[in-house]
């Protein structure tokens, strides 16, 4: 079992699912604060505390069509996003989770927090970076809604069919 860093909701949540939908999330083992702090400077990122926290208790785990990030590929995924987007680009902005399927990101605003939780984004691909949208702030509380909603993307309810 991983170590509790405040994530043991998402343990439980996968226990109660049915089989079939259970082979669509993986928790990895966790990897130790020290490593990962290490691995994360030498490659010039400085990560989050909760973003750490989920890393220690998973790290490289899958939550349905949410497949998140390790150190290694958050900076591969910050240098294409810094191609695609050129000059609109935000280096305060962290991709945390590619959406499988879609190419969109789940990503942090370390530019914006609230309590020491930052601003979790809907890295929408079709739009540039700076008008992803708002989903709430902590990545706790976002994977805490997250099965809350069953993995539904709660942050889009009612926008269908807006435009």
């Amino acid at each position: 079992m991983p170590p509790d860093t405040g994530y043991s909701f998402i343990s439980r949540y996968i226990g109660g699912l049915p089989d079939e939908r259970r082979s669509k999330f993986f928790l990895g083992d966790g990897v130790g604060r020290d490593d990962l702090e290490q691995e994360a400077q030498r490659r010039g990122l400085k990560l989050p505390v909760e973003l750490m926290d989920l890393m220690v208790f998973s790290y490289g785990a899958r939550f349905d069509e949410y497949q998140f990030l390790t150190v290694g590929q958050i900076v591969e995924a910050r240098q294409e996003l810094k191609g695609l987007y050129g000059e609109m680009w935000k280096d305060h902005i962290l991709p945390i989770a590619l959406v499988l399927g879609v190419g969109d990101y789940v990503a942090m605003d370390l530019a914006r927090s609230d309590n020491d939780a930052h601003l979790i984004l809907d890295g929408f691909h079709e739009m540039p970076p700076g008008k992803w949208g708002t989903i709430c702030f902590g990545l706790r509380s976002w994977l805490l809604r997250m099965t809350q909603s069953d993995f539904q993307p709660f942050w889009l309810e009612g926008q269908a069919g807006e435009g």
